[in-house]
């Protein structure tokens, strides 16, 4: 099954408080991680906050 981004608004706008709902949805292959198997969220929000800008344009 493959999951769609529509698919997960609709869940999102199901079971979530309007203000914790996402403004925009990413798939990508792997998330990026430290040595440790941790994910890099700095990493996750700087590439969020380059698409939204790209997209901006």
């Amino acid at each position: 099954m493959k999951v769609t981004a529509e698919a997960v608004l609709t869940q999102c706008r199901d079971q979530m408080a309007s203000y914790k709902k996402p403004k925009y949805i990413k798939f990508v292959e792997q998330l990026p991680r430290n040595v440790n198997g941790k994910v890099l969220k700095t990493e996750l929000r700087q590439r969020a906050v380059s698409d939204i800008k790209g997209s901006a344009l």
